[in-house]
């Protein structure tokens, strides 16, 4: 594979995300080298590839595959459009009652930090500059990564599609074989070319944003 270390990057974790210390590389077990954030993980046989990569004790087993129940083709083209087709970022009305206010988390109230004269720090209370003081909301600002697609039905974060999407373009990969699809939160079965598996979390009570029927 050209590129290993780029490839592998799509699917770790940033050095700001949560996570466990193995999802921030690449890393050898039974016989593949696998990345993840915790919520895509991909997994390639270590004989097909030409980097060194450390052998782990935690985790202690990767997560089971799914058995394949279908066979669908989806093209990155597909997938790229319909990531670039949802806004970069968008406020959008909150449906029924004003909803809680992520900023302050529901308290109306922020945290701010001032230096004074004499280098002294303090912590204070002010009224939060999002919802001036109510704790709530009518509207709500989202960006793209945060949005959800619909894929036949199973429905998934934006994020870990725009890593796979990331990933193909670095492999030169054009499409690739959806293998298991399901309604619950069982991970989705995708698979590569050159034997590259990858699995990704869905997110089965989230609203999708657009739709993808293979």
């Amino acid at each position: 594979m050209k590129r290993e270390k780029d490839f592998f990057e799509c699917f770790t974790a940033t050095e700001n995300d949560y996570g466990s210390s193995f999802c921030h590389h690449a890393f050898y077990k039974d016989g593949y080298v696998v990345a993840t954030d915790s919520i895509i993980l991909v997994r390639v046989p270590y004989n097909s590839l030409k980097g060194i990569y450390d052998k782990v004790d935690i985790p202690k087993k990767l997560p089971n595959f799914p058995t394949p129940n279908c066979s669908l083709n989806l093209p990155l083209s597909v997938l790229v459009d319909t990531i670039k087709s949802i806004p970069a970022e968008e406020v959008v009305p909150v449906e029924g009652v004003a909803a809680k206010c992520d900023e302050c988390e529901g308290t109306g109230f922020v945290e701010w930090t001032y230096e004074d004269c004499e280098g002294k720090e303090h912590l204070e209370n002010f009224d939060c500059p999002i919802c001036n003081g109510r704790g709530r909301v009518k509207t709500k600002k989202y960006r793209r990564e945060w949005r959800c697609i619909s894929l036949n039905g199973t429905i998934f974060s934006v994020r870990p599609l725009m890593k796979l999407a990331k990933a193909m373009d670095i492999a030169g990969l054009h499409s690739v074989k959806v293998k298991n699809l399901s309604q619950g939160p069982v991970p989705a079965l995708m698979c590569l070319d050159g034997g590259i598996d990858v699995i990704i979390m869905p997110c089965p009570d989230a609203k999708p944003i657009r739709k993808i029927k293979l």
